[in-house]
């Protein structure tokens, strides 16, 4: 064995690089033996600095006796790592100029162990997705080179269930420090149901860590593959200007909309958009949701916006997608099908319908999206990148952000049903609300999601039935309003308005599927109490929504006809 740099021989040079963040305060690593001891190197807290960048901190050079046995354990006290939006932090360590373990994205706790002055290989992943479809299902995978040796040939196995292993010796050098992909050659044969892969390495000479030597996975073989519609998710802002670029000049909303997204009737993808609070004011839709579909879910750390996923997979370049790339998500296998239905009472009283048939089994989340399909805004001042025409943005998750948790049986079909009551907002919605805009066509986006670092989108439908939101909030800061008689008897109505403003008066009275029955001018309000007379002889029988719209702002009653 060759020691580096100034140690004795038997001892090889280790050095350990570290670039903090913002918040150094938040750091603390150690540099270990095997199980803790002996401790050859430890910083941290470190000060933090004023700004967001990278703060580049003394290399540590140390000499380790060969064979050890080497454990790096970083530790966040905040629990996001060392990037990205407070600057781009990382830890790395390196043998005589090789780097061997390195990080920078993780929550509370980084690391690795290694072998200095010695041998080790690992199986570090597998390839073997967690759910495939029956059929030949290829094992393959990666390992890494923990040592300071090169390594020319390992042996692989793998079982299914405990049973007969399948061996192959692969030719395959492994450098320090590097990585290199496995592919049995010899595939399983899976069925339906559920199953345990292990994959065993050996054939190693001198491989000191065995606890990597072994890798067991839960995998779900479906007992027939479904029609998946793909799901394209976009964080956007009306204030961010790259966002104008992509949905505008670049063409991606036409693109899109060649599509079908969200159409009732064979539509070839289903989209959500989210806008978000940045940059500046950020864009009036950002609620809450929003912001935990960023933060909660997809990212630990800050994102760039515009940026698109599909089926949860993140687009490396949202300038480069095309309609080829996301419609290749259709040959995706689908292992669960959904479908839904909805209806609309009162013209905002939403419920939705869902069956699923699992093809496999599966602990995952229903999410039921309400998205509204159109809204143009042409004198809001937050819409400084300027659009001004906004398609089948987020509004609701029915179940909140953690939507329902579903325990999926393979062939047992699953149904729910779930209820909202949507605010529409005569005015612009205010930012952080559930608001929608006073006019817009719902559209609903079920999907089934699991958990993981993967958020592998199962599979998404979308929701057949009412589309028009009528129903009116009441705005009692602006005015009052009352009817009178209450049930109506007669064929006359008064309506008696107490407006703030001085303003045109309009009024609707709609059926309980939201159409509208009957419009009728009230002619200039006072600031004051208003009243009016309105014929109601040709309403028949039934439930109605009066309403009135005044100074800018709508209030509703309702009203009961009997006759």
């Amino acid at each position: 064995m060759v020691a580096y740099g100034q140690c004795p021989t038997g001892e090889t040079e280790v050095t350990f690089e570290l670039v903090l963040d913002r918040y150094g305060s938040e750091i603390t690593w150690e540099i270990t033996g095997q199980g803790g001891s002996p401790v050859y190197q430890s910083g941290g807290p470190y000060t933090d600095e004023a700004s967001n960048a990278s703060f580049p901190q003394p290399d540590l050079v140390f000499c380790v006796p060969d064979g050890t046995i080497l454990e790096v354990t970083i530790d966040d006290s905040f629990g996001d790592g060392m990037c990205c939006q407070w600057g781009a932090g990382s830890w790395a360590l390196s043998v005589g100029g090789t780097e061997l373990a390195s990080g920078s994205e993780f929550e509370d706790t980084d690391g690795a162990t290694l072998v200095i002055g010695g041998t080790d290989l690992g199986i570090v992943s597998s390839g073997v997705p967690s759910i495939a479809a029956a059929g030949n299902v290829t094992i393959s995978g990666t390992v890494q080179n923990f040592g300071t040796e090169a390594i020319s040939s390992f042996t692989l196995d793998y079982s299914i269930d405990n049973g007969t292993p399948v061996q192959q010796v692969f030719g395959t050098s492994v450098p320090v420090g590097g990585t290199a992909p496995f592919s049995f050659t010899t595939p399983w044969a899976a069925t339906g149901g559920s199953y345990v892969v292990d994959i065993d390495l050996s054939g190693v000479s001198g491989d000191l860590i065995s606890v990597n030597n072994s890798l067991s996975q839960d995998v779900s073989i479906a007992s027939q593959i479904g029609t998946r519609l793909p799901l394209l998710e976009q964080f956007t802002s009306s204030t961010c200007n790259p966002c104008f670029t992509l949905n505008n000049t670049s063409g991606f909303v036409d693109m899109l909309e060649a599509l079908s997204p969200n159409s009732q009737s064979n539509p070839e993808i289903a989209v959500i958009k989210y806008q978000y609070d940045f940059p500046g004011v950020g864009d009036h839709a950002y609620n809450a949701e929003v912001g935990d579909r960023v933060f909660g879910f997809y990212f630990s750390g800050s994102i760039g916006i515009p940026e698109v996923l599909v089926d949860a997979d993140l687009s490396p370049n949202s300038f480069a997608l095309t309609s080829s790339d996301i419609l290749d998500y259709q040959d995706k296998p689908a292992v669960i099908d959904i479908s839904a239905t909805h209806t609309i009472v009162n013209g905002n009283e939403i419920t939705v319908d869902v069956t699923v048939d699992p093809y496999v089994s599966v602990n995952a989340t229903l999410q039921i999206a309400l998205v509204e399909k159109h809204y143009d805004a042409t004198n809001a001042s937050s819409f400084s990148n300027g659009e001004t025409e906004f398609f089948h943005i987020f509004r609701k998750l029915i179940s909140g952000s953690n939507g329902t948790s579903v325990n999926l049986t393979a062939d047992n079909q699953y149904t729910t049903q779930k209820s909202y009551t949507a605010t529409i907002n005569p005015n612009l919605p205010a930012q952080g609300s559930f608001d929608f805009h006073a006019g817009s066509e719902l559209e609903v986006v079920v999907f089934i999601q699991g958990p993981g670092p993967e958020r592998i989108i199962y599979n998404s439908a979308i929701s057949t039935g009412s589309s028009q939101l009528t129903g009116l909030t009441d705005y009692t800061d602006n005015l009052a309003i009352g009817v009178y008689p209450n049930p109506v008897t007669s064929e006359q109505l008064s309506v008696v308005v107490d407006s703030k403003g001085s303003d045109d008066a309009v009024m609707t009275i709609t059926d309980i599927k939201g159409a509208v029955v009957l419009t009728r001018s009230l002619g200039k309000f006072i600031s004051g109490v208003n009243r009016r007379t309105v014929d109601v002889n040709n309403l028949t029988t039934g439930v109605y929504n009066v309403n009135v719209l005044t100074s800018g702002h709508m209030h509703s009653k309702r009203i009961i006809v009997q006759k």
